[in-house]
């Protein structure tokens, strides 16, 4: 073990470019990681890298004329998460999603996996050493929509993992935690039956696809998964040939389990909700604020007393309102927001913003099923494709 290693990761699913998203993730995640250790963010593919870094053009309708556009210049997607990162002193460590101007990262990161001071590219067979677990990084996976997509415009041969890349991995030996964008075969994923008819054509490879990630991990034998790709957040403890595997699926931006955090120690981890945003919580505490008493817990602060509406019953921004199986009326259940628990969480490198934490996942009792995603995360597995 290294004195230097992270005791506390954040882990986030896809963000596919969204810049608002990523900066308020990032500005919620750098209060809850100590400063005393390095920030580290993973995150697991479908990242956004679609510009280099620097200004971009971007054309939007005129005001004056709908059917003329004017053109404006701003900072790329990477340079303001890049921005985000070093006011928050943190460092993202992302793999490739199938979504990504692959031929641009491949330039990007020509001479150093490092895009940005901030921002590195784990390429697909990248491996380190956490407190004496070993960790692999895959990148790679099939876009179904392809066929509504240009090729080498806004989808790349690239996205999926060649066979000589397999063969590389497995090559190189067992590893303890998997950091990929695709899952295994034998993940159960709740997937929407409804599929576009556009989608069809690719889904036998998507199978594949799938199938090569499990030749993969029956040779490199992870008891840890994180992976993204298929917007559904999961928490699974999957008995597997090897043992057992707790594969823990990802969300989307803007989406409840899009991230969390992961203590590297003990393994343990735990789902957040998405951040609400500062402006979002200034607006609704005012409109609010004469109607009941209500306590208020926010990160880095003791629980205060302020007049307002009870948030159990009140729709927070960015709390998912998807409907959850296993709710009476088949409804979700927004929660009231929590302090920031453990360890090294709370410290306000920004000004702070609400938590509302979620407990960790309890293992299943000896009279639940195992292997079928039935045990996760209060049954939050969304039906959506």
């Amino acid at each position: 073990m290294d004195d230097k290693d992270p005791g506390l990761v954040a882990i986030c699913g896809d963000w596919h470019g969204n810049a608002r998203w990523g900066r308020e993730v990032i500005k919620q995640i750098s209060t809850l990681l100590p400063i005393w250790q390095k920030k580290i963010i993973l995150q697991a593919g479908d990242f956004g890298v679609w510009d280099p870094p620097g200004e971009v053009k971007v054309k939007f309708p005129s005001w004056s004329n709908r059917f003329l556009f004017e053109e404006a210049v701003r900072d790329s997607y990477l340079t303001e998460i890049e921005n985000a990162l070093a006011h928050a002193n943190a460092e993202l460590w992302f793999i490739d999603g199938n979504h990504e101007d692959h031929p641009l990262l491949a330039e990007l990161t020509r001479d150093s996996p490092w895009i940005t001071p901030h921002i590195k590219h784990l390429s697909r067979g990248s491996r380190w050493e956490w407190h004496g677990k070993k960790w692999l990084a895959l990148g790679g996976a099939v876009s179904v929509d392809k066929n509504l997509r240009v090729a080498g415009i806004s989808w790349h041969p690239e996205e999926a993992i060649t066979q000589e890349q397999k063969e590389k991995v497995i090559r190189e030996g067992k590893a303890d935690v998997l950091l990929s964008h695709d899952a295994p075969a034998w993940v159960p994923l709740n997937l929407n039956p409804d599929i576009p008819k556009a989608w069809l054509p690719q889904i036998p490879f998507a199978e594949a696809h799938r199938k090569l990630m499990s030749e993969i991990c029956e040779s490199v034998q992870p008891s840890w998964i994180f992976h993204g790709h298929y917007h559904i957040p999961a928490n699974q403890f999957l008995s597997v040939p090897w043992g057992e595997c707790r594969v823990v699926s990802l969300d989307m931006n803007g989406e409840t389990g899009n991230w969390g955090l992961l203590n590297l120690e003990s393994m343990t981890w735990e789902k957040l909700q998405p951040p609400l945003l500062a402006e979002s919580m200034s607006t609704q505490i005012l409109v609010i604020a004469e109607i009941l008493p209500l306590k208020l817990t926010v990160a880095g602060a003791q629980p205060f007393q302020l007049p307002g509406l009870n948030l159990r019953c009140l729709p927070q921004a960015g709390t998912s309102m998807r409907k959850h199986p296993c709710h009476p009326g088949n409804q979700g259940h927004p929660q009231p927001p929590q302090q920031a628990r453990g360890p090294g969480r709370g410290i306000p490198d920004h000004p702070p913003v609400l938590v509302r934490a979620m407990p960790d996942q309890v293992r299943p009792t000896a009279g639940e099923k195992r292997g079928t995603g039935d045990y996760c995360m209060e049954n939050e597995t969304s039906p959506r494709v």
